[in-house]
């Protein structure tokens, strides 16, 4: 049996949803249709060549350099993880009908959601797509990682960023795709798949499906809602340190290898 599957956006917290992945992996699970947003994005790409043993890679051996950058400017800047999706090996799977990503374009101070699938696009525009998808803004005083963790802690950066965006600060630019919609599962239905499995971070199912009332109850039902047991705080979007991947990716592996496979195919 093969799964529609969709991974929500999450900064570094995508690193449980990648243990996840490759624990599944591990043990057969395979998907038809394949949605992502953010750090979901970025972990589909590698879900798309099959390419688990360098997911694991990417969270499991992150290097501290990339903990210590200093942000500035008006985006956080993410080239280090767009270069690692250029040395993704394997050809695209066969077996994955659609991979679907969704981005923010910025124009007159609003968001404008566009979903497009890239399962067949050039490898230079299909990077371009995820790097748009999981592009946060950011428009603050220069800060290190440190610094502007303990910012994020303390602040609501959604007030700065709306001001900014109806500012047209961003206007022209290309955002994360969580801003405007972390819920990019409509496409998969359109695929047909016994099950759906949403790899989130805190919550439960039933909390999850009140997030999409306004889709039809044949498709809620269909859904299989994964999350972690340690709840997430919204500064772990930016906790890119080693320590914190690598716990975070255990934790989504220990879920992923034993949790009980009945659950994705009975209703």
């Amino acid at each position: 049996m093969r799964f529609g599957i969709y991974l929500k956006g999450g900064g570094a917290k995508g690193a449980f949803q990648a243990g996840v992945l490759c624990a599944f992996w591990q043990r057969g699970v395979e998907y038809s249709v394949v949605g992502g947003t953010s750090i979901g994005a970025v972990n589909g790409w590698y879900v798309l060549h099959g390419a688990y043993e360098e997911l694991e890679n990417l969270y499991m051996n992150m290097s501290e350099d990339y903990a210590d950058l200093t942000f500035s400017g008006k985006v956080i800047d993410h080239s280090f993880l767009m270069e690692q999706l250029k040395k993704v090996s394997g050809d695209r799977s066969e077996k994955i009908d659609a991979f679907y990503v969704n981005y923010a374009k910025v124009q007159d101070g609003q968001l404008i959601e566009i979903t497009e699938n890239i399962k067949d696009a050039e490898v230079d525009s299909a990077i371009e797509r995820i790097a748009w998808s999981s592009l946060l803004p950011y428009n603050h005083e220069p800060m290190s990682y440190q610094e502007f963790k303990t910012y994020a802690e303390k602040n609501d950066l959604s007030v700065k960023f709306n001001e900014d965006l109806s500012n047209k600060v961003y206007d022209g630019l290309h955002l994360d795709g969580g801003m405007i919609n972390n819920n990019l599962i409509k496409q998969i239905f359109n695929h047909p798949s016994e099950r759906t499995i949403v790899i989130g971070y805190n919550g439960t199912r039933d909390d999850y499906c009140k997030t999409i009332e306004s889709l039809p109850v044949s498709n809620r039902e269909q859904i299989s809602y994964i999350s972690a047991d340690e709840p997430f705080k919204i500064s772990d979007t930016y906790n890119f340190s080693p320590e914190f991947l690598k716990k975070r990716f255990q934790e989504g592996y220990e879920l992923g290898i034993h949790y009980p496979l009945i659950k994705l195919i009975s209703r």
